[in-house]
């Protein structure tokens, strides 16, 4: 169906705060670089007779039906991928952070299940009729599930299997994945970016070159046992280092929850195959056949709940750099095809681990770094002190999820020594999304008590480490702190008028962080700052040319995005002033 929209085209921006979603990026990896604010439809078209959307509707359709959510969809991502299914983040992320991200997407793993049905079905055929059944078979599932990277990739290795059993000759596994692979970038380049397609490849390289050595280090188990541990362990080594250099997280149970979990995914995305061939001939009867998968996937789904929320279940490593990322791939490489590295391979092991522990370590314990994340409507303060991390407000639910959190795994940040908030509700909403990130102490400013929070009174001074943080008002709200002999002071109102705050005009090297509805002039002039931060919604123009006129620097979170701040590189924005105006 072809919809026709008026509307105005918009230059794509870099998230305001550090580690949040790249919007502008996600789009170049499409191959999209300017984006279309809808104003209009002018035409709605005509719905086609028949769509590959259809036919996956009709599968999600009766999964929902026989499973109800969120087991249906869980189902129905696990057979069509999630691309297909709108799967509610909740159990996508829970996937995610038990390291089982594959299982939600059309890969390798599902094409071999497949494959491996039509060869025992067809197994009385000739190989030539094999050939024709499983090239239309595949076929048809590449397009159920969207071509997707992965999946194209599958399907045109289990072409080469095909071909091969056909032919009678044995293929070569390895020449058959970088054949596939450069088919698939001759025909869309832009897959190379494409995380789907380089996580295959990797994951599919470490299953042909590292999973055959390691089934012979297993043999003092049985075979059967020895394959299942081998299968998530060769394609971790090799996937793990891109993971770590993306997302910069750490799952330590993804392995044996793989190898836990893989006898009951086998079971459930078998049945999900056979009932959904059934629900495309009667989606009554394929709703009927896939209750009987009801319980397996809702005990697998309260397994992955409890593992999620086992200690150290997730870790943040934060960003390691590309040399880094290629650096333990050349040694992985080393290993694969030296014998030299083969036979001290622990040495190798010794150095890959050295690489992303040292640089991270010395990070952690020599920055010195204060960082003002943009949000509303007031913005959030990470103060980093050799190790030492305090945070000042956390926001609402959404600016934890999409802003505070995705910052702490950029900075490789698991522990915190204090929380001050506004509202002690915040709090609460702290502990339903994060359940990873230690907190030493909560405290707060208003609200009703929490377990293991205090709340301040005016003028008392919390010491953390070498940084101090004072109330020193409550109305209007005035927090003070000071780290490395820089001084900070957040304001929520105009303070001219309070006689409270006299003693304030005094204090030296003052950065002045205003988050009230519009910064006053009067304020200013009075602290005589000499860096003003703003979160307000307007900043006047007659300010403007006043702390021009003072000499004194301006940044403006809702244009400039995220401030940061070290003693040696002073004050840095987040968004570079090309990207202000994002109007074509």
């Amino acid at each position: 169906q072809k919809i026709t929209i008026s509307g105005g085209l918009y230059k794509p921006r870099s998230p305001k705060n550090p580690g949040a979603f790249d919007f502008r990026n996600y789009l170049a990896s499409q191959g999209a670089y300017a984006g279309l604010k809808g104003e209009k439809i002018v035409n709605l078209g005509t719905e086609p007779f028949w769509g590959w959307w259809k036919l996956r509707k009709r599968i999600i359709n009766s999964f929902n039906q026989g499973l109800g959510t969120p087991e249906g969809l869980v189902l129905s991502s696990m057979v069509l991928g999630r691309k297909s299914v709108d799967l509610p983040l909740e159990q996508r992320d829970l996937f995610i952070n038990v390291g089982l991200a594959h299982v939600l997407s059309a890969s390798g793993f599902h094409v071999a299940l497949l494959l491996g049905i039509i060869l025992r079905i067809t197994r009385n055929l000739s190989p030539k009729q094999q050939l024709i059944i499983g090239v239309i078979i595949l076929l048809f599932y590449a397009g159920l599930t969207g071509v997707q990277p992965s999946i194209c990739r599958a399907v045109l290795m289990g072409f080469a299997i095909l071909i091969g059993q056909t032919v009678q000759r044995k293929i070569r596994i390895l020449g058959s994945l970088l054949l596939a692979a450069t088919l698939l970038l001759l025909w869309q380049p832009l897959w190379i970016w494409n995380l789907g397609f380089q996580f295959s490849f990797l994951s599919t390289f470490g299953l042909i070159v590292t999973m055959p050595t390691l089934i012979k280090r297993l043999d003092w188990i049985p075979p059967a046992i020895a394959t299942v541990m081998a299968v998530p362990i060769a394609a971790t080594i090799w996937v793990l280092p891109l993971s770590l250099y993306t997302f910069k997280l750490l799952a330590p149970y993804s392995i044996p929850t793989n190898i836990i979990t893989a006898p009951l995914i086998t079971i459930i995305s078998l049945g999900g195959m056979i009932s959904a061939t059934i629900a495309l001939i009667s989606p009554t009867l394929g709703s009927l056949a896939v209750k009987i998968l009801y319980y397996p996937i809702h005990f697998l789904i309260k397994l992955l709940v409890f593992i999620v929320n086992l200690p150290g279940s997730s870790y943040a490593v934060g960003q390691i750099s590309l040399g880094v990322m290629l650096g333990i791939y050349v040694i992985l490489v080393l290993i694969w095809l030296n014998q030299w590295w083969q036979s001290y391979w622990k040495l190798g092991l010794s150095l890959i681990l050295g690489l992303i522990i040292i640089p991270i370590t010395y990070h952690n314990l020599t920055l010195v770094q204060v960082t003002i994340l943009a949000a509303k409507p007031h913005p959030v303060v990470v103060i980093q002190e050799r190790g030492n991390v305090s945070l000042i407000n956390l926001g609402d639910k959404k600016t934890i999820k999409y802003n505070v959190l995705p910052f702490l795994t950029q900075q490789g940040i698991n522990n915190i020594n204090a929380i001050l908030v506004f509202n002690s509700d915040n709090i609460q909403d702290w502990r339903e999304l994060n359940p990873h990130v230690n907190v030493a102490n909560f405290f707060h400013i208003f609200g009703k008590n929490q377990p293991n929070s205090q709340k301040i009174s005016a003028e008392k001074t919390l010491g953390l480490g070498s940084t101090s943080m004072e109330l020193l008002t409550r109305q209007p709200l005035l927090v003070k702190f000071q780290t490395n002999d820089q001084s900070w002071l957040w304001i929520t109102d105009k303070i001219n008028k309070y006689q409270s705050a006299k003693k304030l005009f005094n204090l030296q090297s003052l950065v002045l962080l205003f988050s009230g509805k519009s910064l006053s002039l009067n304020t200013l002039i009075e602290l005589k700052p000499k860096v003003a931060i703003t979160n307000s919604y307007f900043v006047p123009k007659k300010v403007r040319q006043e702390l021009e006129k003072r000499k004194i620097e301006l940044y403006w979170t809702r244009q400039d995005g995220a401030i940061q701040w070290q003693p040696k590189q002073g004050f840095q924005r987040t968004l570079i002033t090309g990207e202000k105006n994002n109007v074509y």
